[in-house]
């Protein structure tokens, strides 16, 4: 007796475009969705009888911010343990330095305890005189004139980094940063919103940093 495999075939065909949506759903636990640099103003706060102002025009300094989203892999896992997110921003200063390689400051700020959601934000900091060091002593006045380029990956409990950049565009296995040769690498210049005198503003709008003593 003639066995017809076709209909065989034809739901093993089903059966593995059925699994397709499975296998999508099981991605990574981070995406980000848009990665946005800008020139923020030194905020001015007064409190108390402590009055004192700076002197002339606010410095600029420049904020980085990741808007990302968050899956939970299991009804357990509502909250994330530990997250690294390194920032890599690339300054456009290459014809001021005299090897010819533009800037690449370098940096990571640890988040914990990260919710389930959509729009989440995650940020760092880099001060005006930073900034003025490496733009011979004069911080450019957009933020298109002081950056080629922002990197970020998160790193979540599966050790996969989530990449994104501000231009948008980001191979699915490594970002532009990898290949250092190109750069000037200077790190300890990023810093996250607890260290800056941003720290009390917008409170929840950015994701809390791990201090460095918590367990």
């Amino acid at each position: 007796m003639k066995i017809n495999l076709f209909p065989l075939w034809l739901l093993t065909l089903i059966l593995c475009l059925s699994l397709t949506p499975q296998v999508f759903a099981e991605q990574q636990e981070f995406e980000i969705k848009k990665v946005e640099a800008t020139l923020t103003d030194t905020p001015q706060i007064s409190g108390g009888s402590y009055r004192k102002q700076t002197q002339g025009r606010a410095t600029p300094w420049l904020e980085a911010d990741v808007t990302l989203d968050r899956k939970k892999s299991s009804d357990e896992d509502k909250l994330s343990g530990d997250v690294t997110v390194n920032f890599f921003i690339l300054l456009k200063n290459k014809s001021l330095m005299k090897d010819g390689k533009p800037t690449l400051l370098k940096g990571s700020i640890v988040l914990t305890e990260i919710p389930e959601g959509s729009g989440l934000h995650a940020g760092c900091f880099v001060t005006p005189q930073t900034l003025s060091k490496y733009f011979e002593g004069k911080v450019p006045t957009t933020i298109l004139q002081v950056i080629t380029d922002v990197g970020v990956e998160i790193i979540g409990k599966d050790g996969k980094p989530a990449l994104g950049t501000q231009r948008g565009t980001v191979s699915a296995s490594k970002g532009w940063w990898d290949d250092t040769s190109q750069f000037d690498v200077v790190e300890g210049r990023v810093l996250s919103k607890d260290n800056t005198p941003f720290y009390v503003l917008s409170w929840d709008y950015y994701l809390p940093t791990k201090s460095k003593s918590a367990n």
